[in-house]
């Protein structure tokens, strides 16, 4: 079990996060958290407080030499106002300072001071301020570090702030930095333009604005989650984490809001085999069925209210003391925190999602936690036959012929490499058929070698050249041949082992290698996705650990 507990209020010392459950072996970096902090601070309309917000954090516990222990975590995220706020916040008696007795309709205020018998509303306020979930994005850091382990990623984008709603399609991981790298967070240029001239509106009256943001969840294996407890289903547990956020008033998963208007034979998504597994010929449900992840992407959408302290117009309220009506107390505000929430939304999904995949696979340590959730992975395959081809895929760059040459060699059969195949059969290099007679003559040649290759009769470890997947022909053979793994990896990890490119005729042009392979990668993945019978995520694995999962998985009924 994965869980974690807050402490520390808006203007104190500092927050501190226990994050408890991780298993041994996990990489942690103070920097790798801080980064996580500062794009928690991102977002057009945020107030002065972020600005004077520098999160300095330190590492208290569970952690050595960049990789955790397997004991309790801790994580201080100190307060760099704290001078001016010492005799506010001080924790021993000091003269009582002013008492803040207007409380702000909307916020905790009210509620908090009648159910603790409190006269001043700072005793609530402090406590029930957002800036609650800076420490929650601590935990949420590791939560993802944990799921990427497993090949999962999660990330968000805005929807809608006001008025405004995107039309931008769903974002894959590789959007993430274009989404961070808008001011609202938003990958619709168009909306975004819009949205900014709204929040400079409101911030110039004085007021605020909600909004929703989509978290998008990428690759969950099925089963997270339980049909047999009410709470311990997955749509369940993720609903009340996300609601539990400062504002967030509501959550969608899925298509929920336009499917409960429908009727039945049109709200479902229809289960298919294609051959090589199930599949859901529409995606209403968001990736859960049953309170249970049905295995691929979930989406959720969450919506948050407007914040409840307002420069002008002031809320009216009444004063505690006198029970005369007043303005509501104003503290230093946002015109709106919705692309902040995103991140904090994002944090929340990776804690439940990781503890319901410790909960799954267990392992105290990493590559236990890992090898438990291959094993598993592979099990659930249905093609496996025994005399097949064994065909890699992926990128170029992921591995293919170092993968392929040793998993040939364990399972004592031979290896074919397409890209070899071409250049044996022309006599010419990869280049020198580009240059000589062009992109077509070589696709040409390619599809040669994958017919020819696929239809071998003794059982081969075939390395597929990276674009045969593009076209149909190709994927019919690869399909009937045998069983597919799909070598997946980072874009960032792939040019780092293309370097520049030379040899490749594809990142030859204008644009860096890792653009070039950015783009490939968007164009292919759901092609690769769509054949592999199973993935293997090589970043930082070595290539006998990668060998080990696809023969565990070849082995597997």
């Amino acid at each position: 079990m994965l869980r974690f507990l807050t402490a520390g209020e808006s203007h104190g010392r500092a927050l501190v996060v226990i994050v408890e459950g991780l298993p041994a072996g996990l990489k942690v970096s103070a920097d790798q958290i801080s980064d996580e902090l500062a794009r928690r601070r991102l977002g057009f309309g945020r107030g002065p407080r972020m600005r004077l917000e520098r999160d300095e954090l330190t590492i208290l516990s569970g952690v050595r030499h960049g990789r955790t222990l397997g004991s309790p975590l801790a994580v201080q995220v100190a307060n760099s106002e704290w001078a001016k706020w010492e005799a506010q916040m001080s924790p021993e008696p000091v003269e009582a300072p002013k008492r803040l007795t207007r409380p702000r309709p909307g916020h905790a205020d009210l509620a908090g001071m009648q159910k603790y018998g409190l006269d001043d509303a700072r005793d609530v306020l402090e406590r029930a301020s957002a800036r609650e979930t800076a420490a929650r994005v601590v935990a949420g850091v590791l939560a993802k570090a944990l799921l990427s382990e497993i090949g999962v990623r999660v990330l968000s984008h805005v929807v809608a702030i006001g008025s405004t709603t995107s039309e931008a399609r769903r974002p894959r991981p590789e959007d993430l930095e274009a989404i961070d790298s808008s001011p609202v967070r938003c990958l619709d240029a168009e909306a975004e333009a819009v949205m900014v001239a709204e929040i400079e509106e409101r911030g110039r009256a004085g007021d605020s604005l909600g909004g929703v943001v989509e978290v998008v969840a990428f690759d969950l294996p099925v089963g997270l989650g339980s049909h047999v407890h009410w709470d311990r289903r997955l749509d369940g547990r993720l609903a009340g984490a996300l609601m539990s956020i400062q504002a967030v008033k509501s959550v969608e998963i899925g298509d929920a809001a336009s499917v409960v208007g429908l009727p039945g034979s049109e709200a479902h998504d229809s289960i298919v085999w294609d051959g090589r597994g199930y599949r859901r010929a529409s995606d209403h449900a968001g990736g859960i069925e049953g309170g249970m992840s049905i295995g691929g992407d979930i989406h959720l959408r969450i919506g948050m209210k407007p914040l409840a302290t307002l420069r002008r117009p002031a809320l009216s309220t009444v004063d505690v003391d006198t029970k005369e009506t007043a303005k509501a107390i104003v503290e230093r505000t946002d015109v709106t925190a919705v692309p902040a929430m995103g991140v904090v939304a994002e944090s929340m999904v990776a804690l439940i999602l990781a503890d319901e995949a410790l909960r799954k696979f267990g392992g105290d340590s990493v590559a236990e936690f890992r090898r438990n959730h291959g094993s598993f992975v592979t099990s659930l395959s249905e093609t496996e036959r025994p005399g097949d081809h064994v065909l890699l895929v992926g990128m170029m760059g992921a591995g293919k012929t170092t993968v392929g040459t040793a998993l040939a060699k364990k399972l004592d059969r031979p290896y074919i490499d397409n890209d070899a195949q071409v250049e044996h059969v022309t006599g010419r290099t990869i280049p020198e058929i580009w240059e000589e007679h062009g992109e077509a003559e070589f696709r040409r040649q390619e599809a040669a070698a994958v017919q020819a290759a696929t239809l071998s009769e003794n059982p081969a470890v075939i390395a597929v050249a990276g674009g045969a997947v593009l076209d149909e022909r190709n994927r019919q053979a690869i399909r009937s041949a045998g069983r597919i793994v799909w070598l997946r990896a980072r874009v960032p990890t792939l040019a780092e082992r293309v370097g520049d490119g030379e040899g490749r005729p594809l990142l030859s042009g204008p644009a860096r290698p890792q653009e070039a392979l950015e783009r490939l990668a968007e164009e292919r993945r759901p092609l690769y996705q769509e054949l592999a019978d199973v993935v293997v995520d090589v970043d930082g694995l070595e290539v006998g650990e990668i060998v080990d999962v696809i023969t565990r998985a070849l082995r597997s009924p």
